[in-house]
């Protein structure tokens, strides 16, 4: 039986398709975008018109955080994400660990997700390394907003090929939350980043 995250799985692998093939060269394309129209047209109902989250489909109140100690499986608990979301077919579906309050983790980035030749877009590095720190405020149990994120890209992060991530928090100021995390493969460090997360003020 089909799952929602079996079909958003063929859409990531249409769109890696769609990015690296000579369209000029495919046969009948009016046919191929009408039949992509009428699985658009199939879905379309069940759009769900509401407040947009990456923990659920829509938001609710209430929903704005985990409870203390609950954030032990990141991808689990953020099925949007555009990072490690399974429901969303932009998502890469990076994995996330949480080990000690800190965030181990991996993922490998398709043409997709393009810059540099053969490179993943620099974008696209500081979208992970975001969401790999907020990650990390959450596990550490500080979630807060990205207030400052400075990324420092010392090596390309080259398509198809699995990367290591590691997020931790080196100190807290009042509501602020600074964490730092790393893009590596093997022992090569190939992009850093250093963030400033704000905790939201107490009964907001």
């Amino acid at each position: 039986m089909t799952t929602p995250q079996d079909l958003n799985q063929s859409i990531r692998q249409l769109l890696e398709v769609v990015r690296t093939a000579n369209l000029d060269a495919v046969d009948n394309l009016s046919a191929l975008q009408a039949q992509i129209d009428d699985v658009r047209g199939a879905i379309a109902p069940a759009v769900v018109d509401e407040p947009r989250m990456q923990a659920a489909l829509s938001f609710a109140p209430g929903m704005m955080g985990p409870p203390e100690g609950a954030f032990d499986d990141p991808n689990a608990y953020f099925p949007y994400s555009p990072v490690l979301g399974a429901l969303n077919p932009v998502s890469p579906v990076a994995n996330f660990d949480v080990v000690d309050g800190q965030i181990r983790g991996q993922v490998t980035m398709g043409s997709v997700y393009n810059g540099p030749p053969s490179s993943v877009h620099g974008g696209m590095i500081a979208l992970v390394l975001d969401e790999l720190l907020g990650c990390t405020c959450l596990a550490y149990g500080v979630g807060g907003f990205t207030g400052t994120l400075n990324i420092r890209y010392q090596g390309l992060v080259p398509l198809d090929t699995p990367v290591d991530l590691h997020g931790w928090v080196e100190r807290e100021e009042g509501r602020k939350v600074f964490a730092k995390g790393q893009i590596r493969l093997g022992d090569q460090v190939l992009t850093a980043a250093e963030g400033i997360f704000i905790r939201p003020k107490e009964g907001s």
